[in-house]
């Protein structure tokens, strides 16, 4: 196991999720951990379950399969512009302060130092 491991953590939200194969084809590091919440969730079980050679076509298949888009039809254009709302007052404001706390506790009790590209 690498002194440092390099980890993906792929966000909810239907929207987004359309951006989460993009997010790692553009990762320049080896990938040792990836994760995810609802079709964050999706995306790591995608990249998990396939060599990695195999996986970006895994994900574009996923996203470009016609099952989709009748899903999207019934939606409507109103819970598109909620789930797009919602991501981003989330990204804007924050989550449940105790979820961001449970989260710091999870990171200082497991080593993990979150980095980020704008700091």
């Amino acid at each position: 196991m690498p002194d440092k491991l390099n980890v993906l953590v792929f966000a909810g939200g239907l929207g987004l999720g359309a951006y989460h194969a993009g997010a790692y084809q553009a990762f320049p590091l080896p990938l040792h951990w990836c994760c995810g919440a609802s079709v964050g969730a999706v995306t790591a079980v995608l990249i998990a379950g396939n060599r990695p050679e195999a996986r970006l076509d895994a994900l574009r298949t996923y996203w470009e399969q016609d099952g989709a888009e009748p899903a999207r039809r019934t939606a409507g254009p109103s819970r598109h512009a909620f789930a797009w709302l919602s991501a981003l007052g989330t990204r804007l404001l924050g989550s449940y302060p105790d979820a961001q706390q449970a989260d710091h506790a999870f990171r200082e009790s497991n080593g993990i130092r979150l980095v980020r590209r704008d700091a």
